[in-house]
Formats: structure tokens, C-alpha cells, sequence
């Protein structure tokens, strides 16, 4: 990925709504036509974690992908040493942030532990990368963007804080999620846990999240030709994914049975073939273990704990 300057990613069960060039424009001193204003790195935050892996940016390089890999390498070897779960939630990926008198923030709280959903996995690792091997980063949390560079002692060092810094710069999404078109004391009951959601980058992208992924619902007789607006939770976008997955199946003649889509796929989607989450098993096969030594680790750590 070296050939480029920026890459984003995106998480399967992500579909972007808007353009998303913008983010690498702000990125790049060399994109003359907007001003640089975030690192090129990114990632972002969600409402209980630091760091949502569904989507983020990176500036591709060798010494980047070197430092990733050893904080795997690293990090596998001593999980071999751990109990069940095999993860140290204090030194995390290699950083004591109650050592260091640190927190990390997300939507809804701020913590110094690494006790945060796929902490152990690809987000934890992701924030662990980016804020404290890379150290020149944006994380984004809700309508707060932060600017972190590499401080005199070594450290990471907030640059800057800025409120609301992705709006002028973003088009209009092609749906709307949680209400959020409409003035907030106006939303359904129930859309105002997802506020957050409601600023941009974030409400350029719809990630469907858990078991919300739409091949795992059912249709319910919605026409999958059009493009339903209704945009309470994510019924908009998850029009625009089937409606897109209508489009492609007619031009490529996939063969998908999208007239009898209820009774064939949904059952079929029941047990994910790449899973739903991070789980602590994943790692099983790289740490030279099998489930039933999990379940047994598991229970001695439980009888420890009673």
C-alpha cells in the first residue's frame, strides 16, 4: 500500500454516505484547495470505545507496518504467558495508562484500563498503533476532533482540539440515520443515545453494527427498488444497502432470490462465517490453543476469582 499517500478502510458491513475524498483532502498539504487540518492518520472513537476499527485512515509505510507487526508479535508472545482472557488490561498493548496518569476518552466515558469491547483485538490495537507508536493522529469523538502529535519527552501530546472541524468540508449524506435530520427535541424516543452519530465524518458512513447487518434481516415486503427516507435508527440506510445489493445482482446476474429473500437468506446468515464481534477465542489458533483449553482456562480463572 506504499504506492499511496492515504488509505481508508472500510469495515464489511460499512457503506459510506457521502464522498469520503474530503477526509483525505484534509489530510494533504498538497491538496491546495482545502486546508490541512487533521493528521494522516485517522481513527474513531465510539460511544464506549476509544477506537471503532469500521472505519479509519492510515498513511501506508514500511517503518508503520514494521511497528504494527511487532506490537503483534509482541503482544501474541506474552498472551501465551496469561490466563484466560490472555490479555493484561492494565499494560494493554504495551502502555499503563494509569502509570502514565492517562485516559482515553470515548462518546460516553473516559477510563485508564484497556477494558473497552475488542480491546484485546483489532481496536485496541489500533489505538494502541496509532496514538503511541505513530503518534501523529486524529481521533474523532462524536462532534470533538483531536490532533495528537509526538511531545519533547516522547510521549503523545494533544496539538489541538476543535469542535465541529469535518462540517464545512462534508456534502449531505444520501440518507439519514437516528433521526438525525431533525431538531433534537424533535426524535423519536430512544434516537438520543445516538447524537453522536450525528456529526460528521461519522454521519457519512452507516456501519451496521452486531447483529444489525442487513443480510441478516428480513425484507418484510420493502420494495428493494426504492429508496425508503424514513431515517429512524438506520431503516434508511439499510434501504440504500439492499437497494444497491438489487442493483448489482440484476447487472451482474448474481442469482441472488431477492423476491424470496425472507424465507432463503436470513437462516442461512444466522451463524457468520466471519463472526458478528471480536471474541477472546480468535486468538486461540495463533496462541497454540484449542476451544477446550479455553473453557478450562476459563474455569480456573473463574474458581480464582470466587
Amino acid at each position: 500500500m506504499t504506492d499511496y499517500k492515504r488509505v481508508i478502510f472500510l469495515d464489511g458491513d460499512l457503506i459510506p454516505l457521502v464522498n469520503l475524498d474530503y477526509i483525505f483532502h484534509l489530510s494533504d498539504p498538497d491538496h491546495t484547495e482545502t486546508p490541512t487540518l487533521i493528521k494522516p492518520n485517522l481513527i474513531t472513537a465510539s460511544f464506549g470505545e476509544p477506537c471503532n476499527t469500521g472505519i479509519f485512515m492510515v498513511q501506508p509505510s514500511v517503518e508503520a507496518f514494521a511497528k504494527y507487526n511487532d506490537a503483534v508479535i509482541k503482544q501474541r508472545e506474552h498472551a501465551k504467558t496469561l490466563p484466560y482472557p490472555y490479555f493484561d488490561y492494565k499494560e494493554g498493548w504495551g502502555r499503563n495508562m494509569k502509570e502514565h496518569k492517562e485516559n482515553w476518552r470515548s462518546v460516553a466515558t473516559k477510563a485508564s484500563g484497556w477494558h473497552f469491547h475488542a480491546s484485546h483485538s483489532d481496536q485496541g490495537l489500533m489505538f494502541y498503533w496509532s496514538k503511541y507508536l505513530i503518534q501523529d493522529v486524529t481521533i474523532v469523538i462524536s462532534d470533538t476532533v483531536e490532533n495528537w502529535k509526538r511531545g519533547p519527552d516522547g510521549d503523545p501530546v494533544r496539538e489541538s482540539e476543535v469542535k465541529a472541524l469535518f462540517s464545512p468540508y462534508q456534502e449531505k449524506p444520501l440518507v439519514y440515520q437516528w433521526s438525525c435530520e431533525k431538531p433534537y427535541d424533535t426524535r423519536p424516543r430512544g434516537e438520543d443515545r445516538n447524537d453522536w452519530r450525528c456529526f460528521p465524518p461519522i454521519d457519512g458512513f452507516a456501519h451496521f453494527m452486531g447483529n444489525t447487518k442487513p443480510w441478516k434481516q428480513k425484507l418484510r415486503d420493502n420494495d428493494v427498488t426504492k429508496l425508503a427516507e424514513y431515517s429512524y435508527r438506520q431503516k434508511a440506510a439499510k434501504s440504500l444497502w439492499f437497494l444497491e445489493l438489487h442493483e448489482i445482482n440484476t447487472k451482474f446476474e448474481m442469482g441472488l432470490d431477492m423476491d424470496n429473500w425472507d424465507s432463503v437468506y436470513p437462516e442461512l446468515m444466522k451463524n457468520d462465517t466471519l463472526g458478528v464481534q471480536a471474541q477472546y477465542g480468535d486468538q486461540l489458533d495463533v496462541l497454540g490453543l484449542v476451544k477446550s483449553d479455553m473453557q478450562e482456562s476459563h474455569e480456573v480463572a473463574d474458581t480464582g476469582n470466587n
